[in-house]
């Protein structure tokens, strides 16, 4: 375990002095030098007395730079050899395959949270988030990491009330997660947390990633983010392990999410855990979860337009679409997985598609948990137009808070130009009443 260490301490050791003496722009500052000469030595345009004294000018400062350089490496080999004579099995597991792969890992961790998101991900980014997220035996590794060195700090957080947010996307569940979220009672995994999503504290202290502005998300949908808004990660988690280890290591996850946070009670937003809330609740026998939906109409008008949006958007840019499998979502876009399988409209791009795929799932959800209290109703539109809603909410939930702040739930409401099945329409509507009458009003 000792010479793990070491491998760590002397990775970012060895990227620290490159990065802090700036080796790489003195090897293109070299580059540049022997350019010039080279061009110098072969025009005929330049006398030959002024290029012996041109030449003579670069060769200083090629040789300037060459010898700081290899000061430089003297200092990395004298590092080196020190580490060597600390721990003699350092050097035949640095330059083994497993050496090789560990420190490659810890560079690219290392640069990448030195790094400042201002905007999209750099190729760096792209390629951590592919090691992290997109192998499962490095997942299930940083999470036991996680485990063992945190174990002896947890808490037992069984008999919480923690909260589930799930339901079809587009329902209002990302309002719903930032409106809870800002009353600080809850802990949430957060962009920040990215992509070290099963190993939150491991990388804490080497996180010191520069804040940036709120800006819009991707979905182009007025909700705007920064790298303290919390989000739906969470899935990385139940994606990586089955349905045993779910049952075995959920807890323990939680519990690892809340100490780094400082907080008692857990919140997510997972569109997915819908398929997982009596699981979940066999954990958390205390747990609450919040099942927004939605006029059907507007809603399944909300997902074509996000399907087609994110097909246009996973065209342009593959990482996306890599992006949002490694998160599990699967909503909307080339990606997109049916919730229900479609029983008379396949087409995607059509309204009908969506219009059913809401009526299947509503239909599920109502006949398998409409009778249990563990489980709140919500209506996107009285969200929006019944200013007694927070209030309301926080009574059903049983969460004794006195928020002092404002959130503004706004509604949104857009034409409808796609033809659309009046039959089907009609059988959501009656689905949505029965909403209706379980929801908060």
């Amino acid at each position: 375990m000792i010479v793990h260490i070491y491998i760590i301490v002397f990775s970012i050791l060895i990227v620290g002095i490159i990065r802090y003496f700036k080796v790489l722009n003195k090897f293109k500052n070299i580059l540049t030098t022997i350019k010039k000469i080279t061009h110098i030595i072969i025009s005929k345009k330049i006398s030959d007395s002024w290029k012996e004294k041109v030449i003579l000018k670069y060769s200083l400062l090629l040789f300037l730079s060459s010898f700081q350089i290899l000061i430089i490496l003297i200092l990395i080999v004298i590092i080196y050899f020190i580490f060597n004579f600390i721990n003699t099995s350092f050097s035949n597991h640095l330059i083994s395959t497993i050496g090789i792969i560990e420190t490659s890992v810890i560079v690219l961790i290392y640069l990448y949270l030195k790094k400042p998101i201002k905007g999209n991900y750099s190729f760096l980014q792209k390629q951590l988030h592919y090691l992290v997220l997109g192998n499962q035996m490095i997942k299930k590794s940083l999470f036991k990491i996680e485990e063992m060195l945190f174990a002896n700090q947890l808490t037992d957080v069984k008999n919480h009330q923690h909260i589930f947010i799930t339901g079809l996307p587009r329902s209002g569940t990302t309002i719903l997660l930032e409106f809870l979220y800002k009353t600080n009672k809850f802990a949430s995994l957060t962009y920040n947390d990215m992509p070290f999503i099963l190993s939150p504290n491991l990388f804490l202290k080497f996180n010191r990633r520069q804040n940036f502005q709120l800006k819009e998300r991707m979905h182009k949908d007025n909700i705007q983010f920064n790298l303290q808004s919390p989000e739906a990660f969470d899935d990385v988690f139940f994606q990586t392990f089955n349905k045993d280890e779910i049952q075995k290591n959920l807890k323990t996850f939680i519990s690892l999410v809340l100490k780094k946070y400082d907080k008692k009670f857990y919140l997510s937003k997972n569109n997915n855990n819908y398929k997982r809330i009596k699981l979940i609740q066999s954990i958390f026998p205390l747990a609450k979860f919040i099942v927004p939906f939605r006029n059907p109409l507007q809603h399944a008008n909300s997902l074509l337009f996000q399907h087609r949006h994110f097909c246009k958007l996973q065209k342009q840019e593959k990482f996306i679409l890599q992006y949002m499998n490694y998160l599990g979502h699967f909503e909307f876009g080339l990606n997109h997985r049916h919730w229900n399988l479609p029983k008379n409209f396949s087409d995607e791009f059509s309204l009908n598609y969506w219009l059913e795929q809401w009526l299947l799932f509503y239909e599920a959800i109502l006949d398998k948990f409409s009778k249990f209290s563990f489980i709140t109703f919500i209506s996107y539109e009285q969200i929006c137009n019944n200013k007694n809603f927070q209030s309301k909410l926080m009574q059903r939930l049983n969460l004794n808070l006195n928020f002092n702040f404002e959130y503004k739930f706004s509604l949104s409401q857009k034409k409808i130009t796609e033809n659309y099945d009046e039959k089907l329409f009609n059988k959501c509507n009656l689905i949505e009443e029965k909403l209706l009458s379980l929801s908060i009003n």
